[in-house]
């Protein structure tokens, strides 16, 4: 258990790594500055979208939709087609007969001869069934009017229903990820850890690309979906969606601009920090250049860890999601088997709970030099790549992997990173009995017999140091220690100021 001591101790280095330089410090602001700012901005969007779902379930649930349907959007603008299917068509193992029909086909003239109306369902909406099979009724509390529609337009709009459910889970995915990112962040300033900068610089860059990749799929969907809905003599005729497409619209050029923005920071402070951070050691004794380098590549294993925490468990919780949340749990025959794949990859790891036992047990065999924890880790890594791998013989999945592109980056990323975890896990290994735990054993005696961290550059062709740029750390007593014969040998061998000259004070000359 933690003492109050011991965490007094924890928080006052972490406020002397953030507060270091300017750097840092304006790097931790920047930091949660981003991460408040996009998080509020994914929560717009995910109100959007929760609203806008709503609203279409209303009307598919009303309209009888069996919850085993899902939809089939394929074309290009003038040569739409969507179908709806009650099983997915794949043409494979004997699907003789394609379980889908189409709903609407922009090359085919359907001649409702209904114009093109609008429905302002944001002041309310009530929904109601009608006698003709499949057909609803749209009333607004704030007109006396009312929208008739067809059975076939219900059935078109299960696709944008489906298609903002995802959406929503996209908003969650990216709320959760902003504090994520933000930790990662602090862990590399306080660490002066390369890797971990590298590491929050390069997913910077992809939520950017991947912000300016939905700016333009909502202007594609906002082309389609007023070619499905909006024009007249389409089976709805209806502009349901110019309101939520404009709206989302706006909120993602915000979104878009804030990335590039914080991106073109975060370069510039994280090539700073990494001009600082490029010949650091330890942050309590002097290590030599082996040992640096060995440090090099725990810091990237852990920063692997920790991406790889976040990016595996969402993207098999979105995967759960889909199969017991969407008409896949009513298509699919492996529901169960997917299901135990998922609770055994997240819950229980070789005796770890609940949370997924790479960082746990992968960060304490590295840092403990423990052999076989370490194989134990690796093989685990391998067998879930090996799982993973094998889940692209579901057709249920490949399927979901393409319909769903944002589930697709997750799952081509979290094996990437897995593939990465075990190749530098591999390197680890083979630098144990080096020196690496020694030094970090002795950083975390020093911690424990209130030692203080001083930041100092140290140039050994000089007898003088520079208190401006740090590059090495170095433990100065700054109060008395009480040292007794059961303490650690690195504090034993350690010289013992006399309490009449602390705490340390820098000379005049420096």
């Amino acid at each position: 258990m933690l003492s109050r001591r011991h965490i007094q101790t924890w928080c006052s280095s972490v406020y002397s790594r953030v507060t270091l330089t300017r750097i840092t410090t304006f790097f931790f602001i920047f930091s949660f500055l981003h991460c408040l700012i996009q998080g509020i901005i994914h929560s717009f969007l995910f109100s959007i979208d929760y609203d806008q779902r709503a609203f279409l379930t209303g009307i598919t649930a009303a309209g009888g939709i069996p919850s085993s349907n899902i939809t089939f959007l394929q074309g290009s603008a003038g040569k739409l087609k969507l179908e709806m299917c009650n099983d997915i068509p794949h043409g494979l193992f004997g699907q003789a007969i394609r379980p889908c029909m189409t709903v609407f086909d922009s090359s085919v003239d359907f001649n409702s001869g209904q114009p093109s109306r609008t429905f302002d369902w944001r002041r309310g909406v009530n929904v109601v069934k009608v006698n003709t099979a499949g057909a609803v009724i749209l009333q607004s509390p704030a007109s006396p009017s009312s929208v008739f529609l067809t059975q076939q337009c219900v059935q078109t709009l299960v696709e944008p229903q489906q298609r903002v459910t995802n959406a929503r889970r996209e908003d969650l995915a990216f709320i959760f990820l902003q504090f994520w990112l933000f930790g990662i962040s602090v862990f590399a300033i306080v660490q002066d850890s390369v890797p971990h900068i590298i590491t929050a610089l390069v997913t910077r860059i992809l939520v950017t690309a991947w912000s300016i990749y939905a700016v333009w799929r909502t202007k594609y969907h906002a082309d389609a979906y007023e070619e499905i809905y909006t024009r007249s003599g389409t089976p709805c005729a209806l502009d349901v969606f110019s309101e939520y497409f404009n709206t989302r619209f706006a909120v993602q050029i915000a979104d878009t601009a804030a990335c590039l923005v914080a991106l073109s920071i975060a370069l510039y402070l994280s090539f700073e920090l990494l001009k600082t951070y490029s010949s650091v050691s330890f942050k309590c004794v002097g290590a030599p250049a082996h040992v640096q380098r060995i440090n090099k590549l725990f810091l990237a294993f852990l920063a692997c860890l920790q991406l790889e925490v976040f990016i595996l468990v969402t993207g098999m919780s979105m995967w759960i999601d889909v199969l017991l949340n969407t008409a896949i749990a009513k298509i699919s025959d492996h529901t169960p088997e997917y299901i135990a794949c998922f609770i055994t990859s997240a819950v229980n790891h070789n005796g770890y709970s609940f949370f997924p036992a790479f960082l746990p047990q992968g960060w304490y065999a590295i840092i403990q030099e423990r052999r076989k924890l370490t194989v134990a880790f690796l093989v685990i890594a391998f067998i879930i790549i090996t799982g993973w791998s094998v889940m692209f013989y579901s057709i249920v999945y490949r399927w979901t992997f393409v319909e769903w592109p944002f589930l697709g980056v997750f799952t081509v990323a979290s094996l990437c990173l897995l593939l990465i975890s075990i190749v530098l896990g591999v390197l680890c290994r083979l630098n144990f009995g080096k020196g690496h735990a020694e030094y970090l054993r002795a950083e975390a005696a020093l911690s424990s017999q209130n030692f203080t961290k001083e930041v100092f550059t140290r140039d050994d062709k000089k007898e003088e140091f520079d208190l401006m740029e740090p590059s090495k750390i170095y433990y100065v007593q700054t109060r008395e220690t009480e040292v007794s014969d059961d303490s650690p040998r690195y504090i034993l061998n350690l010289p013992q100021l006399p309490k009449v000259d602390g705490p340390f004070q820098p000379s005049s000359t420096v």
